[in-house]
């Protein structure tokens, strides 16, 4: 079991942007979610994680809401994973995970393509921070700049950390309209 405070900040990328081009090297994680409760201040996921022929299996608690937030992490069983059937609150979760290493040598991006029916074309960007970084640094990480991208495509990227319609657990109750909510903001 692990216990931390998950310090995260997230972007989507623009309808047509492509990631080809970081992707087409890397094995991705195939990664299947599902949660067992969500509400305000809490959420339980269970998480199977498929990378390279190993498989993993992590129940995860998370409260709070905001940038920082605590998290604990509990290995279980295949079995485990499997039993819930009607406990899910939701759809499952399918996406392939890309990690890199960020420009800064430091963090590690995670790139999360959504490429399915019920999520439209979704593609997510995590960094997560860890507890030795300070805010005012984590507000300042320019995501282009640690991807190492030209200045022309600033507007790529929308920063969405605060918008918790982007969240895994809102994306699980209600979908994605990748067009709807770039147009209208709703």
């Amino acid at each position: 079991m692990s216990e931390h405070n998950e310090i995260e900040r997230k972007w989507i990328a623009r309808k047509g942007y492509s990631f080809y081009r970081f992707i087409e090297r890397v094995v991705p994680f195939e990664i299947t979610q599902y949660y067992t409760k969500i509400d305000e201040e809490s959420e339980v996921r269970m998480r199977r994680v498929l990378h390279d022929g190993e498989e993993e299996y992590i129940k995860t608690e998370k409260f709070g809401k905001g940038i920082s937030r605590p998290e604990t992490n509990i290995p279980i069983t295949k079995e485990e994973f499997d039993s819930v059937g009607e406990g899910i609150v939701g759809k499952l979760i399918k996406k392939h995970r890309y990690k890199f290493i960020a420009r800064d040598r430091i963090h590690t991006i995670e790139v999360d393509d959504y490429s399915m029916p019920f999520f439209g074309n979704l593609v997510a960007i995590e960094v997560e921070f860890n507890d030795n970084d300070i805010m005012e640094d984590i507000q300042r990480f320019d995501i282009n700049e640690q991807l190492n991208l030209k200045p022309s495509v600033l507007s790529e990227f929308m920063d969405v950390t605060d918008d918790k319609r982007f969240k895994n657990k809102y994306i699980a109750l209600h979908g994605f309209d990748l067009d709807t909510l770039l147009i209208t903001g709703k």
